[in-house]
This record gives C-alpha cells, structure tokens and sequence, in this order.
C-alpha cells in the first residue's frame, strides 16, 4: 500500500469515527432529553 493511500485511509477513519461519536452524543442527548429522570443535586 502506497504511504499517500494509507494517510487517506487513516484521515477517513479518524472523519468516520468523530462523525459517529457526534451522532452517539446527539441520539443519546435526546433520549436523556425525553425522559423525566434527572439527576438529583443535594
């Protein structure tokens, strides 16, 4: 594999898994949103 194709592979990577990770805070933002269950402060 060529350096150039491997430093495109790695920056694609690196791009899907922030894009994931984006997507997981928000779905799990609007779950936390949608239930009455809120942490309690003392």
């Amino acid at each position: 594999m060529e350096p150039l194709t491997a430093g495109a592979i790695a920056v694609g990577t690196v791009i899907a898994t922030k894009a994931l990770e984006k997507t997981g805070e928000k779905v799990g933002e609007a779950l936390w949103d949608k239930t009455d269950v809120k942490p309690r402060y003392v």
